[in-house]
């Protein structure tokens, strides 16, 4: 996973904005229970998906749908995936390869800017190189 796309109103995990209100006394589904990812088609764009729906720890309630999107590096979007980008509401891309991947990947991977998206550089392991290649 290169970046983590965010509607512009993220909170903190587990406070109440972050999550669905549903307080139903049901067992959540667990994350196998759902059939197929909610995945949206941001041309350009590979593995693009909405995270929400996945349940929290506390077992009663979920991600907020429209909320977290995930998806393979973004280098390659084309014009429709960024309109499609602003209008799910994107405000920051959080980009989590490291600098190393970013370096030996050079232009495959290029970093693009986005009108009204904001990238923030978060490399989860900065100084090695985990891609596929």
């Amino acid at each position: 996973m290169s970046t983590i796309p965010v509607s512009p109103d993220i909170q903190v995990p587990g406070s109440p904005a972050a999550t669905s209100t549903t307080t139903s006394t049901a067992a959540s589904p667990s994350i196998t229970d759902f059939n197929s990812p909610p995945w949206v088609n941001v041309p350009g764009i590979v593995n693009f998906r909405d995270i929400g729906g996945y349940p929290i720890s506390d077992g009663r309630r979920s991600v907020r749908r429209g909320l977290v999107y995930r998806s393979a590096e973004p280098s390659r979007v084309t014009a429709d995936g960024r309109k499609k980008m602003q209008e799910l509401g994107i405000k920051k891309m959080y980009d989590l390869r490291s600098e190393k991947e970013l370096n030996r990947l050079g232009d495959l991977t290029k970093i693009v800017e986005i009108d009204g998206v904001e990238r923030v550089f978060v490399p989860v392991i900065p100084d090695r190189d985990y891609s596929p290649e």
